[in-house]
């Protein structure tokens, strides 16, 4: 393991490191001083995947801690600074944020964890229904801002970025009966209604045979209720 790696045993980053793991720099020699260099001088990418991880916390699609302190210029008008080296990001959720972004490869994307090929768009067999319904699954499980059942995660992620998989109309609007096809498959919870009793929970003191001859018993009853029902032509 190099030296570059041992931070992936991090759980929290300074915006700073993270910005500079993203841009594929080691923060180790040059975190303190990267801030006080002139734009030109700073690493490629540096100054775009702070400024992204920060609007991230802000939107809470990140966990983690932005510090400002605010204070008054001359002319008393309110200011704030942020400290970069006091905010921090939570590292779990930082790769499922960087594929909802579009990039493949990176710190936090190694390359056994790069995408299939079903997820590649310039396969030729590459489906965005397919790809979608993936991206919602991930999205869902970590993007703190969407709220709700998994269902309602999903569909609400999948009309934020419909058009990135050609889900739209030509007005712009999403395709709901394509959200919600898509929905289906990438939902982790499709039970709907009341959730079924399971046999152990029809009654405590039966034992699990007692409790499976219960329910057969319940089943048998309703099919002597449907045929009396079939055979009068109207309600039992």
């Amino acid at each position: 393991m190099s030296e570059f790696e041992y931070w992936r045993l991090c759980e929290r980053l300074s915006i700073v490191q993270a910005a500079l793991l993203i841009a594929g720099f080691d923060p180790a020699d040059i975190q303190v001083f990267v801030e006080g260099w002139s734009p030109e001088v700073q690493p490629t990418g540096y100054a775009a995947c702070r400024q992204a991880l920060i609007g991230a916390i802000e939107e809470k699609q990140l966990k983690g801690y932005l510090h400002y302190k605010e204070w008054s210029d001359l002319n008393h008008e309110p200011q704030r600074t942020l400290f970069l080296q006091d905010s921090y990001v939570q590292t779990e959720g930082i790769a499922d944020w960087l594929r909802t972004k579009g990039m493949r490869k990176g710190f936090f994307l190694p390359e056994d964890d790069i995408p299939k090929e079903y997820m590649d768009p310039e396969h030729h067999r590459f489906a965005p229904k397919l790809a979608a319904a993936v991206r919602a699954w991930h999205a869902a499980g970590s993007d703190v801002s969407l709220k709700g059942t998994p269902k309602q995660k999903i569909e609400k992620w999948l009309r934020l970025n419909a058009a990135e998989f050609g889900l739209i109309q030509k007005d712009g609007k999403p395709i709901e009966s394509a959200i919600k096809a898509i929905a289906q498959i990438a939902n982790w919870k499709p039970e709907g209604g009341p959730p079924a009793t399971p046999v152990k929970q029809l009654d405590a003191a039966l034992t699990k045979e007692q409790a499976e001859s219960k329910v057969v018993a319940m089943a048998d009853g309703r099919a002597q209720k449907l045929k009396r029902f079939d055979r009068n032509g109207g309600p039992f």
